[in-house]
């Protein structure tokens, strides 16, 4: 009922405000997104890995970019880079192991397999020696392009196991399971000398909520911190060995208190650096230049801006702010402080409650009697926080 009043009121095809859209259009963040975009076309003729940083509050918009960003280097072969989409640094479930969950997640929700396949294609016409770094996994990924063999490779990807018939009938027998981190580091390198060899330049992991690191007990935090170095370290020796391979960038995003928790348990204790082995080493592969920071909050007119693109994009041809009014704009902003994924959870509710209460004009009075009702109550977010 609620969804018919919303076209009948409103002219909405659907809910205009819904978490979790990344094909919305992008409010601001121009400073962000530049210099996002500076951090990955830095790895072109690079020697080295590249890592970037996006700190910003929660519900400031850091997940929403780096979708953004990633849709923004697809078609991969016209752009020459292969990005996934972000997924979480650390899976609430993992106990072990923390790069082999780490790159099985990236094929099974980052990385499109589908989009893949064809620069798997060019790069099994163009096929030359494999490097020996890679010669396992890399047989694994060239089967997704094989249309019999792509459902048993996908299950091998996505964390499970394949007989040892079905791995060698689909060409590759030496890769029936990811095992280990390192058989994981092989299979992400080898994914690198493929598509280099369908002309990409550069494979860039989007890695979100790295403050979810604080979650995991702390004789694990270290651990975490020396998996990425460790990765890191492999990279290098891959390059360094002479493979052609597509340079990889990370680009992880974090909330600003976390930052500065890590960094000022540095400073404490630099006079004991065995315990912090995997952190220091992290921390200075990470160029200044490279972290980039976000403000949360959103000024009162991108607020409105924000609130008028994503109605108008289920309401085509127009853009009025109907049926909401420019006080409502400002009582929203007041609850919000600007940021962007409250001001859209406040819409929701109240476009929805709204259109059930068939209210024609949603103002402030109508705003704060609808929250009332549902009894939700939105305390300003800190400037500082």
């Amino acid at each position: 009922m609620a969804k018919d009043n919303l076209k009948a009121l409103y002219h909405l095809s659907r809910m205009p405000f819904e978490l979790g859209r990344y094909d919305s259009a992008r409010v601001n963040r121009d400073t962000e997104w530049k210099r996002l975009h500076e951090v990955v076309e830095s790895a072109r003729g690079s020697h080295s890995p590249v890592i970037g940083v996006l700190l910003g509050t929660y519900g400031s918009g850091k997940t929403f970019l780096l979708w953004q960003l990633a849709d923004d280097y697809s078609p991969s072969n016209k752009t020459g880079v292969v990005a996934s989409h972000p997924i979480r640094l650390v899976d609430p479930e993992q106990k072990r192991e923390f790069i082999r969950n780490l790159v099985l997640r990236l094929f099974r929700r980052g990385f499109d397999l589908d989009a893949l396949v064809p620069l798997f294609k060019v790069a099994a016409k163009a096929r030359k020696a494999l490097p020996s770094a890679v010669a396992r996994f890399a047989p694994l990924l060239l089967a997704l392009a094989d249309a019999k063999a792509a459902p048993v490779a996908r299950r091998v990807l996505h964390g499970g196991r394949a007989l040892k018939s079905e791995a060698a009938a689909g060409g590759f027998p030496d890769a029936v399971q990811v095992r280990t981190n390192d058989d994981a580091i092989e299979l992400l390198q080898s994914l690198q000398v493929l598509v280099r060899w369908a002309g990409i330049d550069i494979v860039t992991l989007m890695i979100d909520e790295v403050e979810f690191i604080d979650g995991l007990p702390r004789t694990q935090r270290t651990p975490v911190f020396d998996s990425i170095k460790h990765l890191w370290d492999q990279e290098v020796t891959l390059f360094s060995s002479g493979v052609d391979a597509a340079q990889m960038v990370v680009i992880l995003a974090a909330t600003p208190a976390f930052w500065q928790t890590r960094s000022q348990q540095l400073r404490a204790e630099a006079h004991r650096p065995e315990s912090i082995v995997g952190l220091r080493p992290f921390f200075d592969r990470i160029p200044q230049e490279n972290i980039i920071a976000m403000p949360a909050a959103l000024e009162r007119d991108e607020a409105l801006e924000l609130i008028v693109s994503r109605m108008s994009e289920v309401r085509p041809g127009k853009e009025e702010l109907i049926p909401f009014t420019s006080d409502y704009v400002t009582y929203v902003y007041e609850l919000t402080q600007g940021l962007p994924r409250t001001i859209i959870e406040i819409c929701a509710t109240v476009l929805g409650e709204a259109a059930r209460r068939k209210v024609k004009k949603i103002d402030r009075p109508v705003a704060r009697n609808i929250l009332k009702d549902l009894l939700i109550s939105y305390e300003p977010v800190a400037a500082n926080t």
